[in-house]
């Protein structure tokens, strides 16, 4: 079974967030199955669905933070070392779905137009991460591993984009969308999958 490390959101108190000026975040690393068994785009977006809206009602993310915080962090360094790195080799690659700011943003007094999120860890990942209206995927693999992956990853990820689209009636590409409300079904204010 192929597995994900997934960053799982936990809540964040309003007081934190307001003191934080909206730049915290608490989270857990859970393992969560990779639904590569599916034979089509929308059979395998339902079923990761189904596995983030189960955990959304599990205390799993939240007995896991727990853990980390009080567990793991209170054992000695060489064995903290040994459990991150069991954890990591038991996934395939890490996926994480990050909210972002829904307005633009500006960095040492410049306007901030793309954003992209990279981590320097040994597996691959898939970062998606919105910001301003729009989604910003970011993978990194290594190459040795993937070799073909260059040349066929972009064409694969825009053909799985562009099914999940047809069967949820979304209209345009996602290659050239630059505004989601302009991609929802014409007189629907939910995409409904095409049965």
């Amino acid at each position: 079974i192929a597995r994900s490390s997934t960053p799982f959101a936990l809540e964040v108190s309003t007081d934190d967030f307001v003191a934080s000026q909206g730049l915290c975040n608490s989270f857990s690393v859970i393992s969560t199955p990779i639904a590569l068994g599916e034979s089509t785009p929308a059979a395998r977006l339902e079923a990761t669905h189904n596995v983030f809206q189960s955990l959304r009602s599990s205390p799993a993310a939240a007995v896991t933070a727990w853990q980390e915080e009080n567990l793991l962090h209170s054992l000695p360094e060489k064995v903290r070392r040994a459990e991150v790195l069991k954890f990591t080799a038991q996934h395939s690659f890490d996926f994480s779905s990050v909210p972002g700011p829904p307005m633009l943003g500006d960095m040492a007094g410049k306007e901030v137009t793309d954003i992209s999120i990279v981590l320097p860890q040994m597996t691959s990942q898939l970062i998606i991460l919105s910001y301003n209206g729009k989604l910003f995927p970011t993978l990194t693999y290594d190459p040795t591993l993937l070799p073909l992956a260059a040349e066929s990853f972009h064409d694969l990820y825009l053909d799985e984009l562009r099914e999940v689209g047809q069967v949820f009636k979304m209209r345009g590409d996602p290659l050239t969308a630059t505004d989601w409300e302009a991609c929802m079904p014409a007189g629907d204010d939910e995409a409904t999958p095409v049965n």
